[in-house]
């Protein structure tokens, strides 16, 4: 018998992590909810990374390039941290 371990809302957990899915995840997103970048469990990248099945620290080891690629965009420098303000950064 088959038994559906995903929650709603949830990715697959081979779900890769791209720019162009963080993207589309922070469109799903309230534009006006803030993220606290400092925490990288809460910020924008590591709850996309946990909607994609993995973690900050497996992303740090397997794909670092696109780990702080996708960071550059949410980083407190940049300007306002909150996931409507990262995507039009993005979208720039």
């Amino acid at each position: 018998m088959f038994v559906e371990t995903k929650r709603q809302g949830e990715a697959a957990p081979d779900t890769k992590p791209s720019l162009a899915g963080f993207a589309a995840w922070l469109a799903t997103k309230d534009p006006q909810q803030s993220y606290k970048w400092i925490d990288t469990s809460n910020c924008a990248v590591g709850q996309y990374l946990a909607h994609c099945g993995t973690d900050w620290d497996r992303m740090f080891v397997s794909n670092f390039p696109l780990l702080a690629k996708l960071d550059s965009f949410c980083q407190p420098g940049t300007g306002e941290t909150t996931f409507g303000a990262t995507l039009a950064r993005i979208r720039q």
